[in-house]
């Protein structure tokens, strides 16, 4: 039996769905993990684009009896949506603040209705539609630029529209006259037709079927830094940018530039990329104005700033801070070069290359006490035409930058990811047992508790795996209030390690990518009942750290110094091995 096989919980980036993470090991859904954020957030999907989290934008995608589908003028009841008698706009659809080129489809079947709709617009107003005869499954009209589709799979069809605006709208299913009858036009069908499940995604392309219910609590597998998916689990953070992707917004001010709105490919694979245009004869270099920049409403603290940036016929981004003393950051968009970077109004910048020629640019901000301004330039001197690539602005009270946060006309905060699973005493080693993760480390002087064993009767029994602001992994054990254990380790470099904290009574070790790195030889270990696989609301509980995690697993018994140095060493390639469990279904 090899040590994966021994373990007691396997959870990794494998199969999922909403609200719930499968463990590989138990494979009975006892040690399914709890998957709570309660809002949607984004990851880098294995093409290596930003996508939104889920990506199917409708809500309850299988359950059109919900009250998050607003029934006008028609019932739905077990699988059917039937017409009332009457003239008035007769459907079913979901309020939506969605934009950009769409694709939508609805599974359906004939029942006593030939001709639907899928309509975009308000309740009054379309913007354009699609008309579909699903008796016989053919393409009626199409207006405002829309293009529709059939699939047919057998006794339903699959009806979709690709749909081309800007406009934040709302997406309706609607019973027609004809091929090439109107919403406004009016109807007297009190026909029906059945519906099976739906999916609006964002972007020209179609994906997979993705079922939702809240859309809320689906975790996050990251294709971040590699073919593998990682699981990103990150603390709360508010982007307080407003337009955040529309630069061409009021909420910007523009001096002696201009904006060209929805003009390239953004990283999130949709034509929302605004072009930054310096004005004839204007110098990203010169101490005016020049530039674009956003007052931010901020309070007593640090902050991040990111943007994404690519170069087109010009090749640099340039920050100037505006408030205090003038200084600039330059970035080379060709190679991710930086330029006067470190100093105090540029604490730690980063350019990092994400797919496509973008960059995602980074900097911290000096403890703020009163607003800094800090404004969007390029180098070059402008003609009035040539310029820079920009999308997804980000101000985020913090030490990092964390995953991409969208805003429009207010501030979005995406709440913190909590996994967990209590009531499994029988999968913790009450006695003696290991706790191992294999994850990333990516950012330098903050806290985080990485792993959290503890009892839900006694809130002060627990072990901790943590990381502190000097980059050292500390494991402890607390009973019933009382130190029991403490090992503290050097520093860890930043990138991918595995770790193991292995406990017994007086008999406490930690390894780290094969190597012994401190014990204890004097404690107890209280009963344990719980996991959290990451725990922001613990101490240590500074700036809260973002963690991608390979694996984490438990064993009932406590390994042996060699097995932890062969678990966590380079001689056992820990993820190739649980690989052999992973499905990455999505159900």
């Amino acid at each position: 039996m090899s040590l994966i096989d021994s373990a007691s919980l396997i959870v990794t980036p494998n199969g999922y769905k909403e609200g719930k993470l499968y463990s590989v090991i138990p494979s009975d859904g006892s040690g399914d993990m709890s998957v709570v954020r309660a809002t949607t957030a984004t990851r880098v999907n294995s093409s290596g684009l930003v996508e939104l989290v889920p990506y199917n934008i409708v809500q309850y995608s299988e359950d059109f009896s919900n009250a998050a589908w607003v029934k006008s003028n028609a019932t739905f009841s077990v699988d059917t949506l039937t017409g009332n008698a009457g003239t008035s706009f007769k459907g079913i659809f979901q309020n939506q603040t969605t934009q950009g080129f769409q694709s939508v489809f609805f599974d359906v079947a004939y029942s006593s209705h030939q001709w639907i709709q899928i309509a975009v617009g308000t309740t009054a107003t379309d913007v354009g539609y699609v008309n579909f005869d699903i008796q016989n499954k053919v393409v009626g009209a199409q207006t405002g630029g829309f293009t529709g589709s059939i699939v047919d799979f057998g006794t339903y069809v699959r009806i979709i529209a690709n749909i081309n605006t800007i406009a934040k709208t709302s997406v309706l299913l609607c019973l027609v006259n004809s091929s090439s009858s109107s919403r406004a036009a009016s109807t007297t069908s009190t026909g029906s037709i059945k519906l099976y499940r739906s999916q609006l995604v964002e972007g020209s392309v179609a994906k997979d079927y993705q079922k939702t219910e809240t859309r809320l609590n689906i975790p996050r597998l990251d294709y971040s830094n590699g073919t593998c998916p990682s699981l990103l689990v990150e603390p709360q953070r508010t982007n307080l940018a407003l337009y955040s992707s529309s630069f061409d917004n009021a909420a910007w001010n523009k001096t002696n530039c201009s904006i060209t709105a929805n003009n390239a490919t953004a990283p999130d694979g949709t034509t929302t990329a605004d072009k930054l245009i310096l004005a004839n004869g204007q110098s990203g270099s010169s101490s005016d104005g020049t530039g674009i920049r956003q007052l931010v409403d901020i309070a007593s603290g640090s902050y991040t700033y990111s943007i994404y940036a690519k170069a087109a016929e010009f090749t640099t981004i340039r920050f100037r801070e505006n408030q205090v003393t003038g200084a600039f950051l330059t970035i080379d968009l060709t190679n991710g070069a930086i330029t006067n970077g470190d100093v105090v109004q540029y604490i730690n910048p980063t350019a990092t290359l994400v797919s496509n020629g973008w960059y995602r640019i980074t900097f911290q901000t000096p403890t703020l006490t009163a607003l800094y301004k800090y404004s969007v330039r390029v180098s070059e001197t402008g003609n009035g035409t040539s310029g820079i690539f920009i999308w997804g602005y980000q101000v985020e009270l913090g030490s990092y930058s964390t995953s991409y946060i969208p805003t429009t006309s207010a501030s979005v905060t995406r709440n913190a990811d909590v996994i967990s699973k209590t009531g499994i005493s029988s999968l913790i080693g009450q006695t003696e047992g290991v706790i191992f993760y294999d994850f990333i480390l990516s950012t330098t002087g903050v806290d985080f508790t990485l792993g959290n064993l503890y009892s839900s009767s006694n809130g002060n029994s627990y072990s901790l795996l943590y990381i502190n602001p000097s980059n050292q992994i500390g494991a402890t054990i607390i009973n019933n209030g009382s130190t029991e254990c403490e090992i503290v380790t050097s520093s860890l470099s930043l990138g991918r390690h595995k770790i193991a904290f292995a406990y017994k009574a007086n008999d406490f070790a930690v390894y780290i990518d094969g190597a012994l790195q401190g014990t204890d030889t004097s404690g107890s270990v209280p009963a344990m009942d719980s996991f959290n696989m990451v725990n922001f609301n613990l101490a240590p509980n500074a700036y809260r750290q973002e963690v991608n995690i390979y694996s984490s697993a438990l064993w009932k018994t406590r390994l042996t110094n060699d097995e932890l140095e062969r678990l966590t060493g380079t001689g056992f390639n820990t993820y190739a091995e649980m690989a052999n469990y992973y499905n990455y279904i999505t159900q």
